[in-house]
């Protein structure tokens, strides 16, 4: 099997076989689509087992017993699955263009260096829904061309290179190293966690395609909101990431250096921000954490200095 698609469903029944259809006409023959359901209570599973029936290729997987187990557990339950040389995600409300992987498999096929591949996606704001993430997220999520193979996850927090979990075709072979989604982590929080746990211990390639490849659409029905608590979930996943990267033989000096410098940079920009915003408990977390992730730092009057300030 060559490419493997997971598309985890919950409760999408007017927009799976759109996506499912959108998928089937990029996909070479020799493919597989895992429409995964994670406990869905609408026609979510009827719409599966028709494309199921109609298109070899489609396969539905669901947890036992049917449960509601969260996304990450759902595309984990995917790549156990999974059969195929390389591997891409696409969630059940979105869709792709016909172009999808021609290009990015091309690359992966001339580059055997490379573990994956990027494109670009292009962002839909369907109607007035969805007004505070508008101004978190522009029309196109794409990446600076010069970026070196080994230093996507620093380019990703430095806003050069804006991940979304839709963009990848990898090797299936890389998850061996990186390990997979943490079904613990909350919602907006697995993908970026499995993404720079991917990319630090990866090496990864920009296809220069014209347009975006696959389109992420923000409606009435979309879980995230942007909020300012989302700095401090982001600072939580750098440091288990960070933790990780330490104990991982696969990661480099140089990237652990990388990712422990974005912590730091991220721990006094929340230390700061509970201090103006009288977010004190936030606060004392994120201290909290430095201390379990980047003792060295403990040692600096700067961090000594956010904190009394903090109290």
């Amino acid at each position: 099997m060559l490419i493997s698609v997971i598309v985890p469903a919950y409760n999408e029944q007017a927009n799976l076989e759109r996506c499912v259809t959108s998928v089937l006409s990029a996909l070479p023959t020799d493919c597989e689509i895992l429409v995964v359901d994670d406990g869905s209570s609408d026609g979510t599973v009827a719409v599966a087992r028709r494309l199921e029936e109609q298109h070899p290729r489609v396969h539905l997987l669901r947890h036992p017993g049917n449960v509601n187990r969260g996304v990450a557990a759902t595309r984990n339950l995917g790549l156990y699955h999974a059969t195929g040389e390389f591997v891409a995600f696409i969630d059940a409300d979105d869709f792709c263009l016909p172009t999808r992987f021609e290009n990015s498999l091309r690359a992966l096929r001339q580059r055997q260096d490379i573990d994956g591949v990027l494109v670009p996606v292009g962002v839909i704001f369907e109607g007035d829904a969805d007004e505070m993430a508008r101004t978190y997220l522009p029309n196109v999520l794409d990446h600076d061309i010069g970026i070196s193979p080994e230093d996507f996850a620093a380019a990703t927090l430095q806003g050069r290179s804006r991940f979304h979990i839709s963009n990848l075709l990898f090797r299936k072979s890389l998850l061996l190293k990186s390990g997979v989604f943490n079904a613990k982590r909350k919602l907006g929080e697995e993908d970026t966690d499995l993404w720079l746990r991917m990319a630090l211990s990866g090496r990864f390639g920009v296809v220069d395609e014209s347009e975006p490849q696959i389109y992420y659409r923000r409606h009435i029905g979309n879980n995230w909101i942007p909020n300012r608590n989302d700095v401090f979930r982001d600072l939580m996943v750098l440091g288990k990431v960070l933790k990780w990267a330490k104990n991982s033989p696969y990661v480099s000096v140089s990237n652990i250096q990388k990712i422990q410098k974005a912590f730091s940079e991220k721990l006094f920009y929340c230390l700061m921000l509970a201090r103006d915003e009288k977010l004190f408990t936030q606060g004392i977390r994120a201290a909290w954490l430095a201390g379990t992730v980047a003792p060295k730092l403990l040692l600096t009057s700067r961090y000594w200095g956010n904190v009394l300030r903090l109290l």
